[in-house]
């Protein structure tokens, strides 16, 4: 009777254990699927803070909130892009420069939209699909010509995209659908004065410290939850 009564408050206590233990294992499981998420979209593009005449710059025209699977953006160019000629703003100056490799930043290896249903994502037999504003940045050689030093910038835009949106309907679950939407407007932006220019930084401006920042965190986060499960789970063999 004393060894059953024993186990009995052995299984209790082991009960009492794992009920502890369950919400910390979530919190992991969740802050894991998060870090994975981040680390599959990666850092969002930004435009260059200072534009130099012959340097790499990098323009936002617009953004989309997209709905993400496994951290990815779900949205696609939808035909190519076209932008140019660069005139400067104002009139009484008919001078042009012609910009011939310009892209758009968009989501790496991402060849067509994703629309499947994520059992992580399910809360209260709702799911909820994350979104996020992902910006839509062109990036290009800016002419290295000195008369563009301080002059404010105008070229036509045309492009299209196409993406998963959330439609949210209350007392029903979101829901996920494919849109279009089209960008046809002229887009202006500022160049580095002369001596903007001198400080102009080449890697901090490019997004390398960006980016380096952007993985170092996610490394640092790792190897906090590697040293926390060796210290919870180490201690017990």
């Amino acid at each position: 009777m004393r060894n059953l009564f024993t186990g009995k408050c052995e299984y209790v206590l082991l009960l009492l254990v794992l009920s502890g233990l369950a919400p910390t294992a979530a919190y992991s499981q969740s802050l894991l699927r998060d870090l994975f998420r981040a680390s599959n979209q990666g850092p969002l593009p930004e435009p260059t803070t200072t534009n130099v005449p012959g340097k790499t710059v990098r323009i936002k025209v617009g953004e989309v909130e997209a709905a993400t699977w496994a951290g990815r953006p779900q949205w696609l160019l939808d035909g190519p892009v076209k932008f140019g000629p660069l005139h400067l703003s104002g009139k009484g100056n008919n001078a042009e420069w012609n910009v011939p490799d310009v892209h758009c930043l968009v989501v790496e290896n991402l060849t067509q939209l994703d629309d499947r249903y994520s059992e992580y994502d399910r809360k209260d037999n709702v799911a909820e699909w994350e979104t996020v504003n992902y910006p839509i940045v062109l990036e290009f050689v800016l002419p290295n010509d000195q008369k563009l030093y301080g002059q404010t910038l105008t070229a036509d835009l045309q492009l299209n995209v196409k993406y998963m949106g959330l439609e949210r309907i209350p007392y029903e679950p979101p829901r996920l659908t494919e849109k279009h939407q089209s960008m046809t407007m002229p887009v202006s932006f500022k160049v580095a004065t002369a001596e903007e220019a001198k400080h102009y930084s080449g890697v901090s401006d490019s997004g390398f410290i960006r980016n380096l920042k952007f993985y170092g965190a996610l490394l640092g986060c790792f190897l906090f939850l590697l040293l926390i499960g060796r210290l919870f789970f180490g201690r017990r063999r």
